[in-house]
């Protein structure tokens, strides 16, 4: 019985020996804590933590921006604070919106969607050869001396002339959308285009044309674009559907560009025009085509080679092109007294300016044979007479 109350008088010692020792660890702990916090400071600035490294060496803290996250490390936490405030500072931010390139494939999809094919193929060049320089900015970065520096790159300036014109239509929609506050493109003068207008055949050049034109094989084909005022790429799209000879007309639908048939150049060169009768006659032959076969089975390239055949053949200038043929044509009915609307109408042109502009020109010939009738004013001889002795 002794035995066992001296084993529980043990056990109870024991137990008040190790609470005191552990109340004892606490009060160390406790102190250690206090004077932890005494020396070692814990910053914030921004939602970033600044505190002390694991290693008991200094201080430190992350941040992160676009690229990626990054560490400060410095002796003391104010040292931290400062290089954190000059990192936060100088970091690159996050960029928003659209680049060049992301809005320019938008607004080809959106507002150029239904040009032809020979348009797209031009904006598909601009696209590869020029705006792709610009494409990785964002709209919102443009100024006046990128955009400057970025059109005097460019050596053509026919080219230079195109790549402001549809720029600026892009970055114009790019303001109406209010994906940009200005169009910056307007603070920079156009670019001057000194464009070189194609003439139309004088009457000796249209005589040689004709004369060496019967031994191409395909002569017909140019003989028609003459004839009618039509673009080789509308000539070469007639289907036998399109014309009617019956009410003696050809009506021009499509286009043949690059070996595909597509929309016509603009919404105006979609057309009805009337078949005349050097036309009419020139195509009886291909009355017997079905419906849906081209009048003129060959290629852009043929057609352009056989062209240029001719104009050798015949000793022209390699200055005249199948465009010529178009012009020739507005010009000759003009000087025959046909009204520039109706002129205007048959070429396909939106505006009779463009027809005034491009495609008429008044010869010495067509001056001469206007003179007598320009001359309103008319005298008997007796007046002339009395007038010269006063």
């Amino acid at each position: 019985m002794l035995k066992k109350n001296k084993e529980r008088g043990e056990t109870v010692q024991s137990k008040k020996n190790l609470n005191i020792l552990l109340e004892a660890v606490n009060i160390l702990k406790t102190e250690c804590l206090l004077k932890s916090e005494d020396t070692m400071k814990i910053l914030k600035y921004d939602n970033k933590t600044i505190k002390p490294r694991p290693n008991g060496k200094g201080y430190y803290t992350r941040y992160r921006d676009v690229n990626g996250q990054h560490s400060i490390y410095g002796t003391t936490a104010e040292e931290v604070l400062q290089k954190l405030k000059t990192a936060l500072r100088s970091s690159p931010k996050k960029k928003t919106g659209l680049t060049v390139m992301e809005w320019w494939n938008k607004f080809l999809e959106i507002y150029e969607s239904e040009v032809s094919i020979g348009t797209k193929r031009t904006y598909t060049s601009i696209q590869n050869c020029y705006i792709k320089q610009i494409g990785n900015l964002y709209l919102k970065d443009l100024t006046i001396f990128n955009l400057d520096s970025f059109l005097k790159s460019i050596n053509s300036s026919r080219q230079r002339t195109r790549v402001y014109n549809m720029l600026h239509r892009c970055l114009e929609k790019a303001k109406q959308n209010n994906l940009i506050e200005q169009n910056v493109l307007e603070l920079l003068p156009k670019p001057k285009h000194k464009k070189i207008m194609k003439e139309p055949l004088t009457e000796e050049e249209q005589t040689k044309f004709l004369k060496h034109l019967m031994d191409n094989p395909y002569h017909d084909l140019f003989l028609f674009m003459l004839q009618q005022g039509l673009r080789i790429g509308e000539s070469l799209a007639i289907k036998r559907e399109n014309i009617n000879f019956e009410k003696r007309t050809v009506s021009i639908l499509k286009t043949l560009s690059h070996s595909q048939i597509g929309n016509t150049k603009t919404n105006s060169s979609e057309r009805i025009i009337p078949l005349f009768d050097s036309s009419y006659k020139l195509l009886e032959k291909y009355r017997c085509l079905k419906p849906n076969d081209r009048l003129f089975k060959i290629s852009e390239a043929t057609a352009f080679r056989n062209f240029r055949k001719i104009i050798d053949s015949a000793e022209l200038s390699d200055k005249i092109t199948s465009h010529c043929l178009r012009k020739t044509f507005g010009t000759r009915i003009y000087e025959n007294g046909v009204p520039l609307l109706t002129i205007s109408k048959w070429l396909g042109h939106a505006d009779t300016k463009i027809t005034e502009q491009c495609y008429v020109r008044v010869t010495e010939k067509a001056q001469t044979k206007w003179l007598e009738k320009a001359d309103f004013i008319k005298f008997s001889d007796t007046q002339i007479d009395t007038q010269i002795a006063n």
